[in-house]
C-alpha cells in the first residue's frame, strides 16, 4: 500500500526510544535542513527495489474491547520483480512451521518459469513497447515525487531537538497538517488528517523514524469503501544498509477501519526485515537462486 510507503515510521510503537541529548551547538537551519532532507528522500519501496530481504510479519485482529483474538506470524523471502512486474516474495515459515521443502521447489519452479517467460518476452520488445514501459516507469517516478512533495506541503516541520535514535544522531522535528494545505495525490490529501513527528539523521539527512497518528476518520479512496478512523497509528524505523542506504528495518501500524458499508477491522501487526542483500541489475530475474531460509537472530 503506497500510503503505508509514504507515511510509515517508528519510535515509540517498536519500542525505539529517543534519547534526548543535550548540547551546546545550535541546532541546524531549518529551511536548509528539510531542503536537504527532501533532495535525499525517496518511498521506502523505491529504496528497497534492488534488493532481497527477510520479513517476518506478525498480525493480531482485536476484538470489540481491543483485546487481540490471536496473533499469526508469517516468514517471506521477497525478491525483487523483473521489468513491469512487482517484487516476488515466498512464503517460508507460518506461525514458526517451516513450509515443507516440496512447496517450497514448486513456488520456485513457477517463479523461474514466470521469470523466463517474462524475459523472452523483455527481450523480444518492440521499439513502442519499450517506449511505452519507458514512460510508464517515469510516469511512476513523478507520482512518487508528487507524493512526498505533497507530505512537505502538508506538514508544518518544527525543530524539537537532538535525539539518539537507533544509536544514531538525529534532529527530532513535530509535525502538524496544514488543513488547507494544496494537494496534487489522493495520498496528499490524505496526510491531512494526521499529526507526529520524525527524526532524521543530522549527518545523511535521511529520516530515521517517522510517528503518525490520525487525528480524525478519513477515507481511503473512493467514498466509503474504506475508512480509517481516529487514533489509528503508522510507525516505522530505518537503519543505514551497506554503509550508504537507509532501509526499513521495522514497520508497525494499529488500524481501525470500516471496509464498505459493515465490516469494521482492528489490526495490530509488525513488519521486521532483515538480511539485506543487493542484487545486481545485470542478473537475469530467472538466475537468482533463493536463499537458504535461516531466522537468526531479530533485527535488534
Amino acid at each position: 500500500m503506497r500510503f503505508i510507503a509514504v507515511v510509515l515510521g517508528a519510535l515509540a510503537v517498536l519500542n525505539v526510544v529517543p534519547v534526548a541529548v543535550q548540547s551546546d551547538r545550535p541546532l541546524p537551519d531549518l529551511d536548509t535542513f528539510l531542503g536537504e532532507t527532501r533532495t535525499r528522500m525517496q518511498l521506502n519501496e523505491d529504496q528497497q527495489a534492488n534488493y532481497f530481504y527477510v520479513e517476518t510479519r506478525r498480525e493480531a485482529q482485536l476484538d470489540g474491547s481491543g483485546q487481540p483474538k490471536g496473533e499469526s506470524v508469517k516468514v517471506f523471502e521477497n525478491y525483487p520483480g523483473v521489468p513491469g512486474e512487482g517484487r516476488w516474495e515466498r512464503l517460508v515459515s507460518e506461525d514458526g512451521r517451516p513450509v515443507p521443502a516440496e512447496e517450497l521447489a514448486e513456488a520456485e519452479r513457477k517463479r523461474v518459469r514466470k521469470a523466463q517467460d517474462l524475459t523472452r518476452k523483455f527481450e523480444n520488445l518492440s521499439d513502442d513497447d519499450r517506449a511505452k514501459m519507458t514512460r510508464e516507469y517515469e510516469k511512476q517516478q513523478r507520482e512518487s515525487e508528487e507524493m512526498i512533495d505533497d507530505a512537505f506541503r502538508v506538514f508544518d516541520a518544527q525543530m524539537i531537538g537532538r535525539e539518539i535514535v537507533g544509536g544514531h544522531s538525529t534532529i527530532a522535528l513535530s509535525l502538524t497538517p496544514r488543513r488547507n494545505a494544496k494537494t496534487e495525490t489522493r495520498i496528499g490529501g490524505m496526510l491531512r488528517h494526521f499529526q507526529g513527528r520524525m527524526s532524521i539523521s543530522e549527518s545523511d539527512y535521511e529520516m530515521v523514524g517517522l510517528d503518525v497518528t490520525a487525528l480524525d476518520d478519513a477515507t481511503m479512496g473512493f467514498g466509503l469503501l474504506a475508512r480509517i478512523h481516529r487514533g489509528t497509528r503508522f510507525a516505522m524505523e530505518r537503519q543505514k544498509v551497506d554503509g550508504n542506504v537507509w532501509l526499513p528495518v521495522r514497520a508497525a501500524f494499529n488500524l481501525s477501519a470500516r471496509i464498505g458499508l459493515f465490516k469494521r477491522i482492528r489490526i495490530n501487526a509488525t513488519s521486521e526485515f532483515s538480511s539485506y542483500r543487493k542484487f545486481s541489475a545485470r542478473i537475469p530475474a530467472a538466475d537468482v537462486t533463493p536463499a537458504t531460509f535461516d531466522p537468526g537472530p531479530r533485527t535488534p
